[in-house]
């Protein structure tokens, strides 16, 4: 495993090195910052394209193009910002205590890339916030992994799944005001119609299950082709033929199933317990939800797992604000929070760094991070 500690860092980076080894393309600070930031624009340019033509398509019938192309626009200002302040903020720094340290490497400059996250949306501020303290929690679990803290197993992964579907569905259940944007994939919607069983759904109990078999089927197995073409998208432009391998790949029947099973055995369990008990009780959607997480064990995903469990936090913060009100800027200020220890993670735990922070930063930066991580890591570090 590739860690830098911090004894190792100042072992290696003596008072003589200066920030240039940050941007190895060029030596001087003002053109090399310049420099990137031209290749950021490119390479942001690059990375949102795709979600917002994602965005269209999926949207094509009722979308406003204004406020999607001054969406877009916000988004590449704040992304090239986030680059730009990133390296400006190491030079700054390297510049005022002549030489570069440990935690401002990237602890504190990942602190400082992230507050233009307020240039965004209030939305986007919510949702990127959301991104990143998942793959903080994804970071922790890897880490904690990698040092032998803890032991990871289908079933231990399976059951840990299990435990908090049940708590989170229960959490969707008996939330009293409407739940704010989040990533998890499905949620009860209760009918204000009941069928004959008494169920809060329209359709007798085998048309709704079957509908939700089918239909989240689709919903994982699109969220894993969307996920792949992103990732792929310039190869995916130059060989269309990628196309029809993708639309094969087992992962992502794999994980369809998963969805699919998971909300067809919910409905199932829920419609049960409602007949036998001839109404609707608290305990239901929990007992449904714990045994519909047993579908993990189809093809086990952490990142799955941690959206899991990110929810329940969101969802226990939301009921926590009733009572103890939460300024707005708090969130911008916690995703700077959180991009600084993930940028720490990239830098000096790279093996443990969640595989989104790297793609992100080599796509947005037009390869430039790569350069700037494996010179460090071949000719500063030799690791």
């Amino acid at each position: 495993m590739t860690v830098i500690s911090k004894e190792f860092f100042y072992k290696q980076v003596s008072d003589g090195i200066d920030c240039s080894i940050l941007h190895p393309w060029m030596d001087e600070c003002v053109p090399a910052n310049a420099y990137l930031m031209v290749q950021a624009a490119i390479g942001c340019t690059k990375f949102f394209f795709p979600l917002y033509l994602a965005q269209v398509i999926l949207n094509r019938h009722n979308i406003n193009w204004r406020r999607l192309v001054k969406s877009y626009i916000r988004t590449l200002i704040y992304s090239v910002s986030f680059v730009g302040f990133f390296m400006i903020s190491n030079c700054i720094q390297c510049w005022y205590f002549g030489r570069l340290h440990y935690y401002s490497l990237a602890l504190a400059s990942g602190f400082f890339a992230g507050l233009p996250i307020f240039i965004e949306s209030p939305v986007n501020i919510n949702l990127n916030t959301l991104y990143f303290f998942n793959m903080f929690l994804e970071a922790v679990v890897m880490n904690l992994e990698s040092i032998g803290k803890i032991t990871r197993t289908k079933t231990k992964d399976t059951l840990a799944f299990m435990t908090c579907s049940s708590i989170l569905m229960y959490l969707f259940d008996t939330q009293s005001c409407k739940p704010y944007n989040n990533l998890w994939f499905y949620q009860q919607k209760n009918s204000t119609e009941r069928n004959r069983d008494n169920c809060a759904h329209k359709d007798n109990c085998h048309m709704h299950i079957l509908k939700g078999i089918i239909q989240y089927f689709g919903v994982g197995f699109g969220l894993e082709v969307i996920k792949f073409a992103l990732t792929k998208f310039q190869a995916l432009m130059k060989d269309p033929k990628l196309l029809i391998t993708m639309l094969l790949n087992k992962n992502n029947l794999f994980f369809g199933l998963v969805t699919g099973g998971y909300v067809g055995i919910f409905r199932l369990v829920n419609c049960l317990l409602t007949k036998m008990d001839k109404r609707e009780r608290g305990y239901h959607k929990a007992l449904a939800g714990f045994v519909s997480g047993i579908t993990y064990c189809i093809k086990p995903n952490l990142q799955f797992g941690i959206t899991a469990f990110a929810t329940i936090v969101q969802l226990l913060i939301q009921r926590a604000e009733r009572k103890i009100p939460i300024p707005s800027e708090s969130v911008g200020v916690l995703f700077a929070v959180l991009n600084a220890l993930l940028f720490h993670n990239r830098f000096m735990y790279a093996d443990t760094c969640p595989k989104y922070i790297t793609n992100m930063t080599k796509v947005c930066t037009n390869g430039l991070d790569t350069k700037t991580v494996e010179f460090l890591l071949d000719h500063m570090f030799a690791v």
